[in-house]
């Protein structure tokens, strides 16, 4: 889903400087960061799985994406591997 570019889509074409190419490689930039954070906040929790913590390290996990979301500012659209489900990224740097 990362290699293909369907794991995030953003559906709005930034300008920097007045140059559209500019603007792609910064939305491309900040989908990385922001898949680079949840992957490595997910790693950490799967890390720390216990059967007795299974649950509290699944609601970190959602935590750890809505505190994501919160954080950034542009509609991006994650879509989840196993469903249908989509929520909402949003990512910081591509305010104008």
């Amino acid at each position: 889903m990362i290699t293909g570019k369907t794991a995030v889509i953003c559906k709005t074409n930034w300008t920097v400087d007045g140059s559209t190419a500019k603007g792609q490689t910064m939305t491309n930039r900040n989908i990385r960061l922001t898949l680079r954070a949840f992957n490595n906040e997910s790693d950490v929790a799967i890390a720390n799985v216990r059967w007795n913590n299974a649950n509290a390290m699944e609601k970190r996990i959602i935590r750890a994406q809505e505190q994501i979301d919160n954080m950034n500012a542009s509609e991006l659209d994650f879509r989840d591997a196993g469903s249908s489900k989509t929520s909402t990224l949003r990512t910081s740097t591509a305010r104008s």
